[in-house]
């Protein structure tokens, strides 16, 4: 089989032709939709970096405010135990004070009162003293 000269031009111009045709219909548009997909996977990828990048952030700032409210709650925590513990020993030491003044009044209360017994007894022991020997002399003393 012999190709003409005429026939090989016809044969190119008819590729050449088909390549045109399909570079238009076909090959431009899945040029174009991989270009889309390309750049939209890249517009995803660079979101997905920014949203990472923006989650650290707020994960940093979230476990700092979580130290930083841990360490106040801890410094409030001592504070109020040492205030607490001021607190009581004021508490203590008041009861104590208040403690030893009623004994201290209770004590004088008492000994007052014994001295009035002892001078009520001393009355009454003179007085049965005095009835005991009358009655037994037969006679007022």
């Amino acid at each position: 089989m012999h190709l003409y000269p005429a026939e090989i031009l016809y044969i190119f111009a008819l590729g050449i032709l088909l390549y045109l045709v399909l570079k238009k219909q076909l090959f431009d548009p899945i040029g174009k939709i991989l270009k889309d997909r390309e750049e939209t996977v890249e517009n995803a990828n660079s979101f997905i970096a920014d949203a990472t990048e923006e989650i650290e952030s707020l994960k940093n700032k979230r476990d700092k405010g979580i130290s930083k409210a841990t360490t106040e709650a801890y410094e409030i925590g001592e504070k109020a135990r040492s205030e607490g513990g001021e607190k009581r020993k004021e508490i203590i030491t008041s009861a104590r004070e208040d403690a030893y003044d009623k004994l201290k009044q209770t004590r004088s209360e008492i000994r007052k009162r014994s001295d009035e017994v002892k001078k009520t007894l001393q009355k009454e022991a003179d007085k049965f003293a005095r009835d005991i020997a009358s009655r037994l002399l037969g006679r007022e003393i």
